[in-house]
């Protein structure tokens, strides 16, 4: 009893020891992406998160302590070159910087169009006395669209890749490959985390299905069309979207359709997202017609 009860302290002192180490310098863009980082990570270390919750990586300004968090990283995790701009251009050491979209196996699709026909996708047009802001406040925070507009231009692949579980397995397997790399000292514990964290994933992955069963043929609004490999992953079914994509407002004739559309009694439900004004969700919806979440 002795010998178990001093190899018990011997563990949670070994364990305190490798939670303080700061040998283990990281840090991961958004937050679906930090945490399979610390899911992988474990007690090893902590990893730094660049973006806030209320902060949309379309849009990044760097802040001081962004560039000091980037300068004093080994390792810089991002979703993408093409998305997270600001944040590739300001790593100097490319070899660093781990864009997950690259990584082997996963699941890509191309952004699509409109999932029905009642919007139009006319060019960006003023609101004719909406308010700019009303318009997923057009992005009203993006001091300028060149660098979104020539990720549009560049391909077309939906980076929201994440939401399939599927694919947060193997996000999971890069992070620990490339953490071993780094840090081969730990790299049985990164192997280990990895691995439990694909059976709470997988796990969780049944329950959302479980929780979806029959509500699969309810339409629902998104602000824009950010989920579609959770939907293709859970066979749920998103009628349309408020924007066509990030880098465009919503224009006078889709908040016109979206309120005739809503009308007609089609949809179920719409969704907003917390990083940006619901204005517009008014807008479309000023009898408060639909049930509301928000992402």
């Amino acid at each position: 009893m002795k010998l178990l009860f001093f190899s018990s302290i011997l563990l949670l002192l070994s364990n305190s020891v490798l939670a303080q180490d700061n040998t283990i310098k990281v840090a991961a863009s958004i937050r679906p992406l930090h945490s399979l980082v610390e899911m992988v990570l474990g007690d090893v270390g902590k990893a730094e998160i660049l973006l806030s919750a209320k902060e949309t990586p379309h849009n990044i300004i760097l802040r001081p302590s962004d560039r000091f968090k980037i300068a004093e990283a080994d390792l810089i995790f991002i979703i993408s070159a093409d998305l997270e701009v600001a944040y590739a251009r300001a790593v100097t050491d490319k070899m660093k910087l781990i864009d997950m979209s690259k990584a082997p196996r996963l699941n890509l699709r191309l952004i699509g169009d409109d999932r029905v026909g009642v919007v139009t996708h006319d060019d960006h047009v003023d609101h004719d006395g909406h308010d700019d802001h009303d318009g997923h406040d057009s992005h009203g925070e993006h001091a300028d669209h060149n660098d979104h507009d020539d990720h549009h231009a560049s391909h077309d692949i939906d980076l929201h890749f994440w939401l399939d579980p599927d694919n947060a397995v193997l996000m999971l397997d890069h992070v620990a490959n490339t953490l071993k790399e780094t840090y081969p000292q730990y790299g049985k514990m990164f192997d280990a985390n990895a691995a439990a964290s694909k059976i709470e994933i997988l796990s969780l992955k049944e329950e959302i299905a479980r929780t979806l069963d029959g509500v699969n043929n309810k339409p629902f609004i998104t602000y824009h069309d950010g989920y579609t490999y959770f939907e293709e992953a859970f066979g749920i079914t998103n009628a349309t979207t408020i924007l066509n994509h990030h880098h465009s407002g919503a224009e006078v004739s889709r908040l016109r359709a979206l309120r005739n559309f809503i009308a007609s009694g089609e949809v179920a439900c719409l969704f907003h997202e917390e990083q940006y004004s619901d204005k517009v969700i008014n807008v479309i919806d000023p009898d408060g017609i639909l049930q509301r979440g928000v992402l």
